[in-house]
């Protein structure tokens, strides 16, 4: 155990002063769906990857992150998209448990797409100002005129409270999902009128009710205040997405988004390394496949400072597609890492 005393440049939540954490669980590794395949995953794609990663001898890569794209909707998280996972969510994560990994899953527990069956059933679940929806996704100056607007979830409402403790319970009791990603994080300290004092006080109740009732469930923030966040969660993400799926379609914008991506991380790797006192630092997905943008050079540094970083290393790509010779050269040195 070891007494609070961040160093800056966080200042102090008079709230947590004192406060005793105990060490962070040890430092994972796996793969996560998004950063190849966006929404468009399932079951078939998903074991797929099972497959490449042990056929390469990859298997240290053990957590199976099921990203964005299993449910049918953002805030409908009880009901998933039989289209692409037909058995179902608990059936599917025990066909990686079979497997040897372990299952993990992502959602954003604080927001909601507007066309959400939760919206038509609870709409007074929802934060409003002046009788409308306040968007609670913030991700660029320009998400005012965007399609992917969110709602947020009034998470003071104990009728919310209750619904996010059964989502909960049920993707890591019923279904036996190992990991859990808490996406959004922030959409909280949005809400008008709500001070920060406040709006960290209602997120770390969360997160430690979490942490509390499934203990042996490895829980990682993102997209998070970090104050709140300490002693809460076993991972944290340090920084931006390493690229946006929705654009690597298109050759010339994911060339510059990705370099532009890969220098705030870059960045962030170095600012943000401290942090590892309070949790495994994440990150996010390391990536090398054809058409990233990156030269090799690049790739190694990228490569050595998340080794440097000694926190969770997430790998990004369709594995399937990796030559031998990127796996030996970009992946197997994570294998040295313990």
């Amino acid at each position: 155990m070891m007494v609070l005393h961040p160093p800056n440049p966080i200042p102090m939540n008079t709230s947590l002063v004192g406060t005793r954490i105990s060490k962070p669980k040890n430092p994972i590794k796996g793969w996560c769906s998004y950063y190849a395949f966006g929404t468009e995953i399932n079951e078939t794609i998903i074991l797929n990857q099972v497959h490449a990663l042990q056929k390469n001898n990859l298997s240290a890569f053990e957590y199976i992150l099921l990203d964005e794209g299993w449910n049918t909707t953002w805030g409908d998280w009880l009901e998933v998209d039989k289209t692409k996972f037909p058995s179902g969510l608990k059936q599917f994560a025990k066909k990686i448990t079979s497997l040897g990994c372990k299952p993990a899953i992502w959602i954003a527990p604080f927001l909601v797409s507007p066309n959400a069956q939760i919206v038509i059933d609870h709409p007074d679940w929802f934060i409003r100002k002046n009788g409308k929806f306040v968007k609670g996704l913030h991700m660029t100056s320009f998400d005012h005129y965007l399609p992917f607007n969110k709602y947020m979830l009034d998470i003071k409402n104990k009728q919310v409270q209750i619904y996010l403790a059964q989502v909960i319970q049920w993707l890591i009791v019923d279904c036996g999902f190992e990991l859990i990603k808490l996406d959004f994080l922030y959409a909280n300290h949005f809400v008008p009128d709500r001070t920060d004092e406040e709006a960290d006080r209602l997120l770390r109740q969360f997160l430690l009710l979490i942490k509390k009732k499934y203990p042996k469930v490895y829980v990682l923030g993102c997209g998070s205040p970090l104050i709140p966040a300490i002693g809460a969660v076993d991972g944290m993400r340090i920084g931006p997405d390493t690229l946006t799926p929705h654009v690597q379609s298109i050759p010339w914008l994911a060339t510059f988004t990705n370099k532009k991506r890969y220098k705030n991380v870059m960045i962030n790797l170095k600012t943000r390394r401290w942090t590892n006192i309070f949790w495994n630092t994440d990150p996010d997905v390391f990536i090398c496949r054809d058409g990233y943008g990156l030269s090799h050079e690049k790739l190694i540094d990228f490569q050595q400072h998340i080794l440097k970083l000694k926190g969770n290393i997430f790998l990004g790509d369709d594995m399937t597609t990796l030559s031998e010779e990127k796996i030996k050269t970009y992946i197997h040195p994570f294998l040295l890492k313990k």
